[in-house]
């Protein structure tokens, strides 16, 4: 915040955001209910003004959020996120989510901070194969990308294991309100991590590397990587995996298992179709 503030010219912006929407500082000071000696002064930097007054100002000029935001960072106040939060974002139940992925050709899954896969779809399903499909149903311990890391079956198949979870490993650390420590994993972690400690050694060791060497991750509402993924009958699908937030009060998110060419879609087609099949 401090940093944000000294760089952002609060003063220039509303400024110029009123001479963009031609409006005289006598106007502002009309509809924001201050004195025109005050709005005078908020520009020139003489005084600066209140929480209340700001708002006002920034009503006056009829900012929308993505501009009224920066404005009110800059001038030293938090950033008012009720317009995201408070009726506009509410939370979505599991089954309103599973509907919505079901809808979708390709395979979608919808995460927590943690790496638990709260629902999919069966195309995400018939990406995985019969096998790991099956395990994923029948056991909720591991519905979780995370912990399935070290797990043999799903990381000899993961074409670009580095990568992905190198991706994973970068989230992880860019998450700042934990401490980020593989020997004292935050309360919300332990559990994943003693699954993915119990699994080959092989591939502990690997995340050990990616963890002393993968930068951390700034934390946006949009991410992508890429998810090189090889059938059990050894056949290559590439994808670009987009995650977004799905839920922003549970910190849930969609992940899209985009295909990444025509072949990628043929080979999904055929084992959706086959995965019907054995329904």
């Amino acid at each position: 915040m401090n940093e944000f503030t000294q760089k952002f010219e609060w003063r220039r912006a509303i400024r110029d955001y009123r001479k963009q929407r031609q409006l005289s500082q006598a106007e502002v000071a009309r509809r924001a209910g201050l004195s025109l000696s005050a709005i005078k002064a908020y520009e020139t930097g003489d005084r600066n003004p209140s929480a209340e007054a700001l708002d006002a100002i920034i009503e006056a000029l009829g900012l929308p959020p993505e501009l009224a935001t920066p404005v009110r960072a800059g001038a030293g106040f938090a950033p008012d996120l009720r317009f995201l939060l408070y009726g506009k974002y509410e939370s979505r139940p599991v089954e309103t989510m599973a509907q919505e992925v079901s809808r979708y050709p390709w395979p979608v899954a919808v995460f927590n901070q943690v790496g638990e896969i709260i629902t999919q779809n069966e195309p995400f399903y018939a990406m995985l194969g019969p096998s790991l499909a099956a395990q994923l149903r029948d056991d909720p311990e591991k519905r979780n990308l995370v912990a399935m890391a070290s797990n043999p079956e799903f990381a000899e198949r993961s074409e670009n294991w580095d990568e992905s979870v190198g991706f994973m490993v970068g989230l992880g650390k860019g998450d700042t309100r934990v401490e980020q420590n593989l020997e004292r994993p935050a309360p919300t972690s332990q559990d994943v991590m003693r699954r993915f400690l119990a699994g080959d050694p092989k591939y502990i060791a690997r995340l050990l590397s990616l963890w002393e060497k993968t930068p951390a991750i700034e934390h946006w509402t949009r991410h992508q990587y890429r998810f090189r993924w090889r059938t059990e009958d050894g056949r290559s699908l590439r994808f670009w995996v987009i995650l977004h937030v799905a839920d922003v009060w549970h910190e849930l998110f969609w992940g899209d298992y985009v295909p990444e060419d025509g072949e990628t879609w043929s080979i999904l087609n055929e084992l959706r179709g086959a995965t019907d099949r054995d329904r």
